[in-house]
């Protein structure tokens, strides 16, 4: 099972314990697109902890996580995705934009 850094924005109840606001945690990519749509949290940067993996999210991912695609890779991570897929995210994203 893949796992995402996440630094808490509120306090929320995790496996029966509260995790504190400014935390940083690791939980199920299911977890972190939850958390991330409720905006109970964002995705952590190696400069929030030394826990913090080196290896970020994939555009799909991201995207996925609810952020534009046009801000990728998030801040202190290298990209794991092409220029192409980029691009083809972004303008993926762009298309819905304009259907609304």
């Amino acid at each position: 099972m893949k796992t995402v850094y996440l630094v808490l924005l509120t306090a929320v109840g995790m496996g029966g314990v509260i995790a504190k606001e400014g935390e940083v945690v690791e939980v199920s990519e299911a977890e972190a697109t939850s958390l991330l749509h409720r905006d109970k949290a964002r995705l952590a940067t190696p400069a929030d902890t030394d826990m913090v993996q080196d290896e970020g999210p994939t555009v799909e991912e991201f995207v996925a996580a609810g952020y534009l695609a046009k801000n990728y890779p998030p801040d202190g991570y290298a990209s794991r995705s092409t220029d192409e897929e980029i691009l083809a995210a972004m303008t993926a994203q762009e298309a819905e934009d304009t259907a609304e």
